[in-house]
């Protein structure tokens, strides 16, 4: 009778450890959600909270492109906001457009995202267009980097 109720306890612990794993994820779930719900979201007072959860997902799920690509142009944002620390956040920008291109490579938004960033810190119109041109490459017929091309006559 002892070893019926063991299992038993055995079991009914594994129910629980596996239902509350399950709803942990489903809270993670949740808040990725509510992270990509961000992307709707035009305002830009509270941006530094929104960089935050940014960075608690990517600390959750850190091969997400998309999380990466998120944060970058979170602090894009922020460098447009402020005249303080303005290079810091385009250098965190850069990183996080960097990072998104290792998890996926051949996603041209985050190859254009990059190129501007790096144009707004380091103003090389020269640097900018050598990777308008790479990013053709990636994608020629996007009407995106036509419009770009377009702009610098290439």
């Amino acid at each position: 009778m002892k070893s019926i109720i063991k299992i038993f306890k055995l079991s009914l612990i594994t129910t629980l450890i596996m239902t509350f794993g399950i709803l942990i994820k489903l809270s993670f779930t949740q808040g990725l959600a509510n992270v990509y719900q961000l992307r709707s979201q035009s305002d830009t007072k509270d941006i530094d909270s929104k960089i935050n959860l940014i960075i608690k997902a990517l600390i959750q799920e850190p091969d997400n492109a998309e999380l990466h690509e998120l944060l970058g142009k979170l602090y894009f944002d922020k460098s447009s906001q402020t005249t303080v620390d303005k290079s810091k956040f385009l250098k965190n920008a850069i990183i996080s457009f960097q990072n998104a291109i290792q998890l996926n490579p051949t996603n041209y938004k985050y190859h254009l995202f990059l190129a501007n960033s790096t144009f707004k810190l380091d103003n090389d119109s020269e640097k900018f267009i050598r990777k308008l041109n790479m990013i053709n490459k990636l994608d020629p017929h996007n009407e995106i980097i036509s419009n770009y091309r377009n702009q610098f006559d290439l």
